[in-house]
């Protein structure tokens, strides 16, 4: 009797059986994948909501700049601006001062504002060393997160090497019909926006094109030219492309990608469905695509439009 329960205890019965079946394993580790996509989706959702509200308060930021520089001058700045222009050298034949050089000194970058100012003064055509020391300068405020490392200084050959944003201003329905709040050689007061300051875009997204042609904070030559790289109308309007062809007609908000040169025409982000622009009042929308049709009306500073903002 005592032999034979001892040899119960010896043998497992098929109930109390150690380990997995194949089917069992298989289910765990199904089980496992998704739980781990559901994880690493929820983590992707979280940094993009965190990237974009990095990218929000920048433009925010440069906003409030823009509102420094209007409490201290009494205008906001001039989307280009040529200070130093005569008869004997017309603007035309400078590189001129984009808004982004003018508001450095209300965004903590003083310093850079009086050799930026310097540099203009003593070589208006932009051509000196000491401009192409301050064009180089990464200024982090300018870049929203979302832009790569790589992207954040570009070099296109004779052209030279820059500090690229990701943020340009708006110049209303076309960069010369002075119906915006930045033009070239035009002063805008916070009081001639008679359609409402929540209601008038003042900054808005667009990455730099390709290899950050056309997204250079300072304005100088090549594809940094002031009213090329950091001022933006919303209209559509047909641009030549690489080879030579026309670029599709775009609204001014639009989907865009980083290696296509029709892409730095119209705003657009990173970010989904949608970019971040940056109201005359100092507040900071996401904007869907599908709202772009609006834009227009809310470029304007005294079109007299119904509109209002999209939520």
């Amino acid at each position: 009797m005592l032999r034979q329960q001892r040899s119960q205890l010896r043998t497992p019965s098929s109930s109390g059986r150690v380990g997995l079946s194949l089917i069992e394993l298989l289910i765990a580790i199904a089980i496992c994948a998704v739980l781990l996509s559901l994880l690493l989706g929820a983590v992707q959702r979280a940094r993009a909501t965190a990237v974009r509200a990095a990218c929000a308060n920048n433009l925010r930021q440069l906003a409030l700049g823009t509102h420094g520089h209007s409490a201290q001058a009494g205008l906001l700045p001039q989307g280009c601006a040529y200070p130093f222009a005569t008869a004997a050298s017309p603007r035309t034949a400078q590189a001129g001062i984009s808004w982004q050089t003018a508001i450095l000194p209300y965004i903590e970058q003083g310093d850079l504002w009086q050799r930026a100012w310097r540099a203009n003064q003593t070589d208006p055509v932009g051509y000196s060393s000491a401009h192409m020391a301050i064009r180089e300068t990464v200024v982090r405020l300018f870049l929203c997160p979302a832009e790569s490392e790589s992207r954040r200084v570009s070099h296109m050959g004779v052209s030279g090497t820059w500090a690229t944003t990701s943020y340009v201003g708006v110049a209303g329905t076309s960069k010369y019909a002075n119906d915006g709040l930045f033009h070239v050689n035009f002063s805008i007061r916070l009081t001639d926006i008679t359609d409402g300051t929540a209601n008038t875009l003042l900054l808005g997204e667009r990455p730099p094109g390709p290899a950050g042609r056309f997204g250079g904070w300072y304005a100088n030559w090549g594809d940094c030219t002031c009213p090329i790289a950091q001022i933006l109308a919303v209209g559509p309007r047909s641009v030549v492309a690489e080879d030579g062809s026309l670029c599709p007609l775009t609204p001014g908000l639009a989907p865009g990608r980083l290696d296509e040169l029709c892409s730095v025409e119209h705003f657009w982000s990173l970010h989904p469905v949608g970019a971040l622009l940056a109201f005359a009042d100092g507040s900071v929308r996401f904007i869907n695509y599908s709202a772009a049709p609006l834009l227009l009306s809310l470029a304007t500073r005294a079109g007299g439009e119904a509109e209002t903002v999209p939520e």
